[in-house]
This record gives C-alpha cells, sequence and structure tokens, in this order.
C-alpha cells in the first residue's frame, strides 16, 4: 500500500505542476494567439510614394502641349476680343464677322478645354488605379511578412505608432520597379 500511496503523490504532485504550468503559460498563449493589427496613413503614402509624383510627371509631360496649344489659343482670343473693341472706338457698328470668328474661337476653345479635361481626369483615374493596386500589394505583402491578422487604413480614431506601417509601405513602394 506504501507503494501505491507513493505513486498518487507523485501523480498529484505532476497534475499540480502540470496546472501551475498551465496556469504561467495561458496568458503567453492567449497573446501569441492574439490578433496582430497594423495601421497605414493612406495620405502619408500618397504624398511620399515615388509612384504618385512619377504618375504626375507623366501625366504633365503628357498634356503640357495641348495645355500650351489651349492658352495660345485663348491669347488669340483675347487678341481678337481687343481687336473687337478698338474697332467699336473707331467705328459705331462692330464688324459682324470679327464677332463671328470670336464666337466660333470660343465655342472651339471650351470644346478642346472641355475634351482635354475629361481626358486628364480618365488618364488621372486610371494612373491613381495602378498605384492604389500598388500600395495595396505592398500592404498585404508586409501584413504577410509580418503575419498580421488585420491592416486598417480609414476612419482610424486612434492608433499607437507602435503599430503604424506607413513608413514600411513607403520604403517597400521605393523599393518597387
Amino acid at each position: 500500500m506504501g507503494v501505491c500511496r507513493g505513486r498518487q503523490g507523485h501523480h498529484r504532485w505532476q497534475r499540480w505542476l502540470s496546472l501551475v504550468a498551465l496556469v504561467w503559460l495561458l496568458p503567453l498563449v492567449a497573446y501569441a494567439q492574439a490578433p496582430s493589427v497594423a495601421y497605414v496613413d493612406l495620405n502619408r503614402v500618397l504624398d511620399q510614394a515615388p509612384q504618385v509624383a512619377a504618375a504626375k510627371a507623366a501625366l504633365e509631360a503628357e498634356f503640357s502641349e495641348r495645355n500650351r496649344q489651349l492658352e495660345e489659343d485663348q491669347l488669340s482670343l483675347e487678341a481678337l476680343r481687343q481687336e473687337l473693341a478698338d474697332e467699336a472706338v473707331i467705328s459705331s457698328a462692330p464688324n459682324p464677322d470679327l464677332q463671328r470668328r470670336i464666337d466660333s474661337m470660343e465655342r472651339g476653345n471650351k470644346r478642346k478645354r472641355d475634351a482635354l479635361s475629361r481626358e486628364l481626369d480618365s488618364r488621372r483615374q486610371a494612373e491613381l488605379a495602378r498605384i492604389d493596386a500598388l500600395i495595396g500589394a505592398a500592404i498585404a505583402e508586409l501584413a504577410r511578412e509580418r503575419r498580421l491578422d488585420l491592416v486598417l487604413t480609414d476612419q482610424v480614431v486612434y492608433y499607437s505608432p507602435r503599430i503604424d506601417l506607413t513608413d514600411a509601405v513607403i520604403a517597400k513602394l521605393r523599393e518597387a520597379p
């Protein structure tokens, strides 16, 4: 009987140690399973990502000639208006041919300006969509590398700098081709 009590005592001791170890390890297990969260300030990313600056420069280069031509057309229109005003001072009747040319030029300039605006908007939206995809891919890659469960970007009331992933996203975008 003494042997059985020794084994029972030994088993009780092991169970007690197991229980103590479990109580001590439980917070670590809970911490390890806690979801990990990060935040990315998209406004900062858009301000500092090299792809955004490159897209702006490309759009400016692409549309600069047409903008310059539109400005020249506007100057020509202003010259015609001045000519009409000067003629009105000299003679009492304005030149109807000159007025028709001015009206026609105004309509043409408006059409060109509207077309340019629509095309620029369309190209800008395409570039933003491309950059948005790059930013999303960079965030997803960093989230996988850091084993994050959730990355927030918009309408966050407060976030700790400890979970701010913004600088890492900007660095990742600087590495991208």
